[in-house]
């Protein structure tokens, strides 16, 4: 079994187990998706993907753990597609380290120490006055990967919801951070970890559904 480790000490692991039952080749990749995102223009990313095809009986096991970051990427307008060539972060936290200004200073796109806000329960990012439109993007990530990313406005304020639903999803091609689509995707399934629950599987169907226990 091929297994992607995402996860970084002294956090809680999840995993996910994923096995290809169906008859093609198959590129499985996870994502995440927030209430009302697409109302605020926040797209999801591809958050683990498969690094080539999964044959028929194939394995592979995604693991991670729930330390966030925020991310920027850019240049490039955010259009579902978008592969971005440059990216930074910076570590954050909800309750100690969830807001942050993103700027263009001396043409330099970075982010300021993040510090506690005021509302701890969502990760706020400002958008700085010198950040140019249609440039850039920023967003979250998750096990230090990109998982929501929404256009860099010059002056406004993104917040981003913590508390996310998992997707497992099955592609003929995909790449790691690639922006998804606002509508739903073929040969996906949502899936969540009850409590006391912190591995999964998911077999993808010969019928190109997905069966999670």
């Amino acid at each position: 079994m091929l297994i992607l480790n995402f996860a970084t000490t002294n956090n809680q692991v999840y995993s996910l187990n994923c096995t290809n039952n169906s008859s093609s080749n198959w590129v499985f990749f996870t994502f995440q998706r927030m209430d009302g995102q697409n109302a605020q223009n926040i797209f999801s990313t591809a958050w683990f993907v498969s690094p080539y095809k999964l044959t028929p009986n194939s394995h592979v096991k995604f693991k991670w753990s729930e330390n966030y970051s925020f991310y920027w990427y850019g240049p490039g307008k955010l259009v579902p597609g978008a592969v971005f060539q440059m990216w930074g972060s910076e570590a954050a936290a909800l309750e100690t380290a969830n807001a942050t200004t993103f700027d263009f200073e001396e043409n330099t796109p970075a982010f300021s120490k993040a510090t506690a806000g005021s509302n701890n329960e969502q990760f706020i990012i400002d958008i700085g006055a010198d950040v140019p439109n249609q440039t850039f993007s920023t967003g979250i990530g998750m096990s230090n990967q990109m998982t929501f990313v929404q256009q860099s406005l010059v002056n406004t304020t993104q917040q981003f919801n913590p508390q996310p639903e998992y997707w497992i999803a099955a592609a003929s091609e995909m790449m790691a951070s690639q922006v998804l689509g606002q509508n739903s995707l073929s040969n996906s399934s949502s899936f969540d970890f009850p409590a006391n629950v912190y591995e999964r599987n998911a077999v993808f169907n010969s019928n190109n559904t997905w069966t999670i226990t």
